[in-house]
């Protein structure tokens, strides 16, 4: 029985003092305040699960040269990746930029598809992680004052992967370039976007997009973004089977259709019917000499300098038929990491190492 308990039984009931009750809200009102803390740290803990973690939209964190977890490719991938980036202290603002700093940088983003397999993932996820690693690295570029960045996003080639990969890759590309084209409309950053490549084996509603984005960025002076979808160099002396998709946006009735060299999908053979077609026409002579400059006008980096630094993710130390006629007199630079593995401090790291190289060009 409490101290009230005899005289409650006689009907009366004690008065507490105010200065009581203001005591008691505040203990009540802090308490409450903890348990929601509590809440809400255990909800964030829950959500950073790696398992939960794919089912969950990925934060995307502003731009640092850590490795802090910016995605759920990083979480998934914390113990690893912070053993091999751990030692690179490299800053936008300690970065030493030169009179031989590059115009102009291609990448050959490769590893996706490893990567989701090391880590027992669908691939469609490895490619996600690249689209993520791609954005960090053009904010990187602009930040640096890098003028153009080229990528290899979808080879001519990979149209003979298995047909439900080239679909999540056609819609991680209309993905993209729906948040291509809202950041473009809201003035967020200052990148243009560019595309080189056959566009007309794309399904419609992708060319339309793609030309949305090129056109709304057109303005922009910041970094040049070339994204190389559907590109090759040259085309391999092969004849192949691609998918070929319709121009619906979510059914993807696909039909095969055999390939040869005369279809015209690849630069350098483009870049020759183009000045057929001026030939044609009449707006060029075929009896006059077509000189390298002449010829360069006919290819997709017409008015874009060549790449003065290549960069090539996850070992592989091959052309892969990109930019076969820009790259002539490019300096290479081969990275062991997997493309959603690489970060802005390797990409630091590669411009200042290309900074302390001498290019002879065969002087």
């Amino acid at each position: 029985m409490d101290r009230y308990g005899d005289l409650a039984h006689y009907g009366y009931t004690p008065r507490l003092s105010p200065y009581v009750s203001i005591h008691q809200d505040l203990w009540w009102f802090c308490t409450l305040l903890v348990q929601i803390y509590l809440c809400l740290t255990l909800i964030d803990w829950i959500l950073s699960l790696p398992l939960l973690t794919l089912f969950y939209p990925w934060r995307r964190t502003s731009l640092t040269t850590t490795s802090q977890p910016s995605s759920i490719y990083d979480i998934l991938t914390s113990s690893s990746s912070h053993a091999t980036t751990s030692t690179t202290t490299l800053t936008t603002t300690g970065f030493e930029r030169t009179e031989v700093f590059p115009r102009h940088v291609a990448i050959i983003m490769d590893g996706n598809r490893r990567w989701a397999t090391q880590r027992g993932l669908p691939k469609v996820l490895g490619h996600k992680a690249g689209v993520d690693a791609l954005e960090l690295i053009i904010k990187s570029a602009h930040e640096v004052g890098l003028e153009h960045l080229t990528v290899y996003a979808f080879s001519t080639e990979n149209w003979k992967r298995p047909k439900d990969e080239v679909d999540s890759l056609l819609d991680l590309l209309r993905d993209y370039l729906r948040r291509r084209k809202a950041v473009a409309n809201s003035n967020r950053d200052n990148i243009r976007i560019n595309f080189i490549g056959d566009p007309y084996a794309m399904p419609l509603d992708i060319q339309r997009e793609m030309d949305d984005v090129k056109e709304k960025t057109r303005s922009k002076t910041g970094t040049t973004v070339h994204i190389a979808f559907n590109y090759g160099g040259r085309f391999p002396f092969t004849t192949h089977t691609h998918h070929h998709h319709n121009n619906t946006h979510h059914h993807h009735n696909t039909h095969h259709t055999q390939h040869t060299t005369h279809n015209g999908r690849d630069e350098i053979l483009r870049a020759i019917q183009r000045f057929g077609v001026e030939v044609a026409a009449g707006r060029a002579d075929p009896k006059q000499k077509l000189s390298e400059k002449d010829f360069v006008a006919y290819l997709d980096t017409s008015d874009v300098p060549d790449p003065d630094l290549l960069i090539r993710t996850s070992s592989e130390k091959r052309l892969s038929n990109f930019l076969l006629w820009e790259l002539a007199y490019s300096e290479f630079a081969f990275c062991d990491k997997l493309w959603p593995d690489f970060t802005k401090a390797d990409l630091l790291r590669h411009l200042q190492e290309f900074q302390t190289r001498h290019r002879r060009q065969g002087a």
